[in-house]
């Protein structure tokens, strides 16, 4: 179960992410990764953290490469995700997950 604790280090990452989009920073895949890594440290369950580092380590380039290109697009989902988790609101979460998993898979093959 996540807990206030986790989603007060999920938002300073999303944080983080938005100084620096707001600062012009060109690399802003560290700020992706880092969030999807602090979700998946909430789940607290080792089998899955470890599945998802391997999916991570699958995906990142492309991960990086569409957050360069759709920075702002990468916040707004971020932020929904962040906002469903805090309210603790499952569906709502699924729906924010898709919507960014949307986005991402219209620029996986853009490397």
């Amino acid at each position: 179960k996540i807990t206030d604790s986790d989603l007060m280090e999920i938002k300073g990452v999303l944080d983080q992410h938005i100084a620096a989009v707001a600062n012009g920073e060109k690399d802003l895949g560290e700020y992706e990764m880092k969030f999807h890594q602090a979700i998946l440290k909430a789940c607290k369950n080792p089998f899955l953290i470890e599945i998802g580092e391997t999916v991570f380590k699958l995906f990142e380039a492309s991960i990086r490469n569409t957050s360069k290109k759709v920075p702002d697009q990468a916040i707004e989902h971020h932020k929904l995700i962040l906002q469903a988790l805090i309210d603790r609101d499952k569906s709502e979460a699924e729906e924010a997950i898709y919507k960014s998993f949307e986005i991402w898979k219209d620029h996986v093959h853009d490397l």
